[in-house]
C-alpha cells in the first residue's frame, strides 16, 4: 500500500473544498429550515369590501297610451294612412331611495343611500337624511317622514310623496 503525500492531500482538499462547503452548507440550511418553528408575524388587517348595486340611470319613466288607429293600409305605398291617435302622456317622475348599508365608528354614523355615503342632515334632491340608527335610517321629504332598514327601497315623487311598492312574502312566491 502506498502512502499519500501531504502535497497530494492538500491539492485534493483545494479542488474539493468549494463543492464540499456548498454541500455541507446546503444540508445545514435544509435541516435548520425544517426543524425551526415559523413565526406568524404581525397580523395584517384586510381592507373592507363593500358590494352594492348601482341605481338605474334613467329615473324618468313615460307611460304612453297609444290606441291602435292604423287601418290595414301600408303607409309607404303612396296612400296616406289614417293618423295615429295619441292620448295624453302621463309622466311619472319618481326617484328611488335605497338603503344599502349602515356604518358606525368612533361616533360617526354613515349610511349608503343610492350608492352614496351620507351623514345625518345631508340633503339630496328629494330627501334629507334624518336620524341614522343601528336598525335603519329615518328620511325626511317635503311632505312626510319614512324609515328604511338595510335592503329596503321606496320611490319618492317630485312633491315629496312616498310610494311604497308592495312587498312579496314567501307565501306569495310559493303561489306563483
Amino acid at each position: 500500500m502506498s502512502s499519500l503525500s501531504i502535497n497530494t492531500v492538500l491539492d485534493w482538499l483545494v479542488a474539493a473544498c468549494v463543492p464540499l462547503a456548498l454541500t455541507l452548507g446546503g444540508g445545514l440550511a435544509v435541516w435548520k429550515g425544517l426543524s425551526d418553528p415559523i413565526e406568524a408575524g404581525p397580523q395584517v388587517q384586510n381592507v373592507p369590501f363593500f358590494e352594492f348595486s348601482s341605481p338605474d340611470i334613467s329615473p324618468y319613466q313615460t307611460i304612453a297610451r297609444v290606441s291602435s288607429g292604423l287601418s290595414g293600409k301600408e303607409p309607404f305605398r303612396g296612400m296616406t294612412p289614417e293618423p295615429v291617435q295619441k292620448e295624453t302622456e302621463e309622466v311619472i317622475d319618481l326617484q328611488e331611495v335605497r338603503l344599502g348599508m349602515i356604518a358606525m365608528t368612533d361616533g360617526v354614523r354613515l349610511c349608503l343611500t343610492n350608492g352614496r355615503l351620507m351623514l345625518a342632515g345631508q340633503q339630496d334632491a328629494r330627501f334629507t337624511i334624518g336620524t341614522i340608527t343601528e336598525q335603519g335610517v329615518w328620511y325626511v321629504t317635503g311632505k312626510e317622514q319614512f324609515f328604511l332598514t338595510v335592503g329596503d327601497k321606496v320611490s319618492v315623487g317630485r312633491d315629496g310623496t312616498v310610494h311604497r311598492l308592495p312587498q312579496k312574502t314567501a307565501a306569495d312566491e310559493n303561489d306563483v
